[in-house]
């Protein structure tokens, strides 16, 4: 990779602006044909997190992320919904290793960690104030 992954991601937010939906399609598939030359393409999911966030941020979104043991219940989205306001938006993801609970990241900043593995390793790490 000859690039810096800030570069990339400037680059393709630069060009994107004020395209019709057409121009962005064609600037995209250059987009990945250069990632491809350079043999960057392995860092395109690094890429693309970097470009969520800039356009989340030039927008004043925020993006939730909650990770909880199971899926998540109506009512609880309701409230996040309710919590974080519509300029948000809100990502669920399941992941069953977490035992129980929910971890929730704001602009990939960790907000809350209120899951059983997290429980669970604080229970059984040794204690260094023995």
């Amino acid at each position: 990779m000859t690039r810096s992954l800030r570069i990339y991601r400037e680059a393709y937010l630069k060009a994107l602006e004020n395209k019709s939906p057409a121009d962005q399609k064609r600037i995209t598939a250059r987009f990945l044909s250069r990632l491809v030359r350079d043999r960057a393409l392995s860092k395109i999911g690094q890429i693309e997190k970097g470009i969520r966030r800039a356009h989340m941020k030039n927008s004043g979104r925020s993006e939730i992320a909650v990770e909880s043991a199971a899926q998540l219940d109506p009512k609880y989205r309701g409230e996040l919904e309710r919590m974080f306001g519509t300029r948000a938006l809100i990502r669920e993801t399941v992941n069953p290793d977490l035992v129980a609970g929910a971890r929730i990241l704001v602009d990939d900043e960790l907000l809350i960690n209120a899951t059983g593995k997290r429980f669970l390793n604080d229970m059984f790490a040794p204690s260094h104030h023995l």
